[in-house]
């Protein structure tokens, strides 16, 4: 075979080639804009007033300490990481655009229910006891006393100071509609996601039973089961218990 003719055969070949090598550049290109344009969608571009907004909603339930400053380094993402865990999404370190106004509505719910007077219903000022433990302390021994609505008002005022006990007790206020006008499962709910995101076995505990019998919410074996799991990790008997009655 003379030169030419092994010219012209690698001619007639280079143009395949060369359509293949295009096409595969292209897809390469298709597939990076999809990635980019799908983190985009997670991750709008955020202003130091979003972030700072994010942090202070993360902090209200207390999956965050600290100053809601917009920086969001490494402690931010991890708090977005529990939130997330904690509704049962992906846990990517950032918030999508349905995660974040949920975070937001829900931390202005919390806000709502903590909300609390100058003066308890019996008169007694706020600032007369100072002091989220010592709060806690006279909430509790009013409960016992049958003192519902007086107790409901130093729990806030203690939780307000970041008692994660005082959340799971005036949670549990709430579901049985005591101190308030009618049982409100849907707000010891939240005040018992708040307790939880503090650490609080019992509030974990008191989910699990929400998400096992559907009080306030739809019944969820899974999610009763997670519950139950978090509160044994920490050491609650009873949810140890539970989590081997539902096969966990």
């Amino acid at each position: 075979m003379t030169s030419k003719h092994i010219a012209r055969r690698a001619a007639s070949r280079r143009p395949g080639r060369f359509l293949r090598s295009i096409v595969a550049a292209l897809m390469w290109v298709a597939a990076a804009l999809g990635s980019t344009n799908a983190h985009a969608q997670t991750e709008p571009t955020l202003s130091l007033e979003d972030r700072r907004e994010i942090q202070e909603a993360l902090i209200t339930f207390g999956y965050l300490q600290g100053e809601p400053d917009g920086n969001f380094g490494t402690r931010t993402p991890a708090a977005i990481r529990q939130f997330q865990s904690v509704e049962g999404d992906t846990e990517t370190g950032t918030l999508s655009q349905d995660e974040r106004y949920e975070l937001l509505n829900m931390a202005r719910h919390l806000l709502q229910l903590l909300q609390s007077t100058a003066a308890s219903p019996k008169g007694v000022t706020a600032a007369s006891l100072r002091g989220g433990q010592q709060r806690l302390v006279k909430a509790a021994a009013l409960e016992s006393a049958g003192d519902y609505k007086e107790a409901a008002y130093w729990y806030r005022l203690a939780a307000s100071d970041g008692e994660a006990k005082a959340f799971t007790n005036l949670g549990t206020l709430m579901v049985r509609g005591q101190g308030i006008d009618k049982a409100d499962p849907s707000a010891a709910h939240l005040l018992w996601l708040a307790a939880a995101a503090r650490g609080e076995p019992v509030a974990m505990f008191d989910l699990g039973t929400m998400y096992e019998r559907g009080i306030g919410v739809a019944a969820d074996p899974a999610t009763a089961k997670k519950w139950y799991a978090w509160a044994g990790a920490k050491g609650h008997a009873q949810a140890r218990d539970a989590l081997k009655r539902l096969g966990g």
